[in-house]
Formats: C-alpha cells, structure tokens, sequence
C-alpha cells in the first residue's frame, strides 16, 4: 500500500487528482487530500506519505517549504511539485528539493500519472525486499555464532525442542550436528589463568582452545564447541563418517575422542600456556538428557583427582550411572533446567498445541519406572504452567473458563499415573481450544467494529489511516488482516458502504440536492462524487434517481 497526499488551494484541482489516483486500480493506494500546506502539515506530522503531490504557490505556506518539512520528518517521501507556472526559478527549486518531477497543470492527464507512477517505482526501490533481506541476512551471519551459543547453551541447560524444531534451527543456524542423532558430550576448564589479566585475555584463550579442538577432532567427526560465560566450555560430537553401522560408527567416535583429548590438553598446555581440565562421555546421549550430562560431568571435575588441575576424565559407564543420569534427565527436563517454565508458558500463548503435548510426553517417558516421585514432581510442574495460563486469560477477560480444573492439584485422586497425564494434555487441549475460540471472538470483534466505524463515518475520514488509528494496527497489516479474515479487500468495502449510503439517499431522500448526498457519503467534490458513483453503477446519480 502507498500512502499519497494531494495539496492544493484549488478544490477543483485536488479532485481532479484524486480522481486519476483512485482510477490507478493496479495500486492499493491510500489517498489524502489537504487545501493548504498548513493543513498539510498538521496531518504529516502524525501521517507518513510515501508520496506528496503538491502546488508551489499556495498562500501562506508555500509547497517547496511544506516539501522542506516533510522532508525533515519523513525523509523517504517522494514529492512531486505541479505549478501553473512555467519559470525557470521553480524548476530550480524543485530540484533542490529532490522532487522526483516537476510537472505544469496544463500538462495532460497522462504525464501526471506517469509521474505518480515512476514516485510508485522509486519508493518501491526504496524499500526493495531482496535489499533488506539481504541485510538482515548481513547481519544474521554476523550474528550467527551468538545464537549458535545461546542455543546450544539453552540445550545444555534443560530447554528441550522437538527433533523438528531442533533440524531447523541447526540448519538456519548452520550448526553441523544432526538433530535426530544422538550426541556425544565433554565439557571443560581452564585450570588457571596464568596469562590472561582480563576478560579479554580470556575469553581469546577459550576461542584458542576450541581452534585447537577443531584441528584435531573435526577431520574425524562432526564437532561444534560453545564456550559457557563462567568461561567453561562444551563439545558436542557426532561420528562425521557416513555408511558405517550405528554401533561401529559410534564406538570408533568415541575411541577417537577418548585417544584425541590427551593430545588437546597437551597442545593448550604448549601453545597457550594453559592448563585444561577435560571430562568425556564414554556414550552417546539422547538430547533430552544434555543437560544431566552436562550436571554430571561439571561434578566430576569439580571433585578433582589428585591436583585437581589438568584432569582428562570419562564417564563411568556402570548400570547405577546410567539410572541415576536417566532420573536426573527427567528432572531437569520440565523441572530444574533453567527456562523451562518459561518455554511452556510460550507454547501455550502461542497455541502450539502439538509441541507442548509432545514437550509433556518426553518428560514423562524419560521417567524410569520406580521413580514416582519424580513423576508426581513432574506432574505438578505442567499442572503450575496450565494454572497460570489460567489465571493469565482471566486477567485478559472476565468470566469462568471452559476447562475444569477440580483434579489439577490431586494427582492422588487420579485412576493411576498414566489416567494422570493424559488429564494434563486434555486440559491443555481445552485451554488451546478457548485460545482459539477467544481468538476467533476477537477477530470478529474487530472487524464489526471496522464495519460499524465506516458505516457511521461515511461523510467523515474512513482513510486506511485513520482506519488503523481506530483499531490500533498498522494500515498495511489492516488491509492484510481484513482481507485474510474476509476474504475481501477493504477499500472494497468502503467504496460499497458508499454506494449503498449514496443509493438510499438518493431514493428515500427526493429533496436532498446531489451536492448534499456527496458530502454525506465523504465527497468534497459532486463532479467526482459523480464520476465515482457511476463507475460503479454504470449510471450518474441522477439517472439512478430517475429510475428508482
């Protein structure tokens, strides 16, 4: 949509103009008018214009002086100066002032709106979407390895993603793991900063660190390191070579890992002059359980052997490891991990309904059996998100929710474990169906009350702006959402609400003079209200009276 103000002193002028533009149906144009530039000014001071079609001479305030002004606060607009004076000054002028044409009234229609369309072509230009698409993109690779970290960072610390959500964003994140497999985890330390005064210093060390890791374990298999902020460090490994057996290739992963990180810690000592402290996993975690991994390993250097510097330790692989990792797993997915709360209450305002069930489910499944307690803690922790959604849509509107709630805080009183989840997710599924019903509620509010606003405004300004202003939303997105909702376009309805209103008068109202019924249905002008009317009807106010 281009927004476009016409100005000038002469009525007869600015009709004739608003005509060519309204006629300009390859557009969506949202079309203004003002009969001075101080009335201009004070609609731009809150309007942007992508287009000011203006006189020069005007009383009061000139146009070249109103272009100056809109050029202050709305540096994009694309101006275009008419003058019934064909004088050598003005022309000067308008170039100063970076008009796109400088046009005489007395030229014909058709350069007039050839010069409407090259401001159209320009702000078009202007805003060109591959051009700030490729900024953005710009800027996102300059970000990337920021995001890489706070995602890989979110996923040591208990944030879990469906295996979906995770391939994308490995993908646009361009991280080098794959999202279905299992990883395998180490994470360390540097022991002591012998040469490294401030935080600078120190973090040139860790990235010298993860430089060094990479020459020696990326030929071999997929690596991606993230260096923590309390200056630790996580690798996460997967076998790199392609064709081998699951298990083959997993196990030569690890062998390669456990026989490489010797040489690493030998290298950090001898290069950087830094004592590093590593643990490794001796098998392949499942996502989900990162974050336990990642507690467990963090424990056992903190223990320390001997020293406690430049310790190289891997994972006790024993059956009693192995359940208590497990149980942890479960915990510090929906219950200690750092963020979980706040990535349910995401899903449920966002009306993912699918992820948050399937974020339930692989809590609950990673429950080993004889650990209920951790399930009940587990069940309490779904049960608090879906109590404050709760209470989060009551702020947002008055009266009693659909759901009912009676066993949200008894597990107890639940048939059995199983009876007990499946109670969250029919809850939950409730909740998203309100949220959607309430959602539908609220866009048919919103466009009745468009609907309403327009057809009792008629003879006022039902501008897409003013439009927007009533609805609190962007014009643009209006004319999106209108459309997406109804399927129609919304200056369509306007012109019909016009028409319709138009129609009525001029066959219940016989006495009203045609002059009348323009302006009561939002027409300065009656040639124009005319023209417009039998556009649409194919006949002039009058032979429509005549008929009816």
């Amino acid at each position: 949509m281009f927004k476009i103000m016409i100005v000038d002193d002469e009525p007869y002028i600015v009709s004739g103009l608003q005509d060519l533009c309204e006629d300009m149906q390859e557009y969506e144009l949202d079309v203004f008018c003002a009969y001075s530039a101080t009335e201009a000014v004070a609609r731009l001071q809150s309007t942007r214009v992508d287009i000011l079609l203006t006189d020069i001479q005007m009383p009061g305030m000139s146009g070249l002086e109103l272009a100056q002004k809109v050029r202050e606060w709305w540096p994009r607009t694309k101006i275009i100066f008419l003058t019934g004076y064909n004088q050598f000054d003005y022309a000067q002028s308008a170039l100063r002032s970076e008009a796109v044409d400088f046009l005489l009234k007395t030229e014909d229609e058709a350069k007039i709106v050839a010069a409407i369309r090259r401001a159209i072509r320009k702000c078009s230009e202007d805003s060109e979407e591959s051009r700030l698409i490729e900024g953005v993109k710009q800027r996102l690779r300059a970000a990337i390895p920021v995001l890489q970290k706070d995602l890989l960072l979110r996923l040591a610390q208990g944030e879990t993603l469906s295996m979906e959500s995770r391939a994308q964003k490995f993908a646009e994140l361009g991280i080098p793991l794959d999202a279905a497999a299992d990883c395998l985890l180490a994470i360390g330390r540097v022991d002591e900063w012998k040469h490294a005064a401030g935080p600078y210093d120190r973090s040139l060390l860790l990235y010298g660190i993860q430089n060094i890791a990479e020459e020696f374990l990326s030929p071999a298999i997929r690596f991606q390191a993230v260096i923590g902020d309390a200056g630790d460090f996580i690798w996460f490994m997967q076998p790199g070579a392609a064709g081998d057996a699951a298990d083959e290739s997993w196990s030569r992963c690890v062998s390669f890992v456990h026989g490489t990180i010797d040489a690493i810690q030998s290298a950090c000592r001898s290069l950087l002059k830094q004592p590093v402290s590593i643990a490794a996993g001796s098998a392949p975690a499942p996502w989900h359980s990162v974050a336990a991994k990642v507690r467990e390993f963090s424990l056992l250097l903190a223990e320390g052997l001997g020293t406690g510097g430049e310790m190289l330790v891997l994972e006790n692989a024993d059956a009693r490891a192995s359940r208590e990792a497990a149980a942890e797993s479960a915990e510090q997915l929906l219950l200690s991990g750092p963020g979980q709360a706040e990535m349910m209450d995401r899903l449920l305002d966002g009306g993912k309904q699918e992820e948050f069930r399937k974020l339930v489910l692989e809590a609950f499944a990673g429950i080993p059996s004889g650990r209920g307690d951790l399930r009940k803690e587990t069940y309490y922790a779904v049960a608090l998100r879906l109590y404050a959604y709760v209470n989060r849509l009551r702020r947002r509107r008055e009266g009693e929710l659909p759901a009912r709630f009676d066993l949200l805080f008894h597990y107890e009183r639940h048939a059995g474990e199983a009876a007990a989840v499946w109670y969250l997710l029919d809850a939950a599924a409730e909740l998203f169906s309100h949220r959607s019903d309430e959602q539908e509620e609220r866009t048919n509010e919103l466009v009745l009350r468009l609907h309403d606003y327009i057809e009792q405004h008629l003879s006022g300004d039902v501008s897409l702006t003013r439009l927007g202003e009533v609805v609190s939303l962007n014009p643009s997105y209006l004319c999106r959402l209108y459309k997406q909702i109804t399927g129609s376009i919304l200056t369509d309805f306007i012109a019909e609400a016009k028409i319709g209103k138009a129609k009525e008068l001029l066959v219940k109202s016989g006495q009203l003079r045609i002059t009348d019924i323009s302006k009561a249905v939002g027409f300065d002008s009656p040639a124009y209200f005319s023209r417009f009317f039998k556009k649409y009807t194919k006949m002039t106010p009058q032979e429509y009276r005549d008929r009816y």
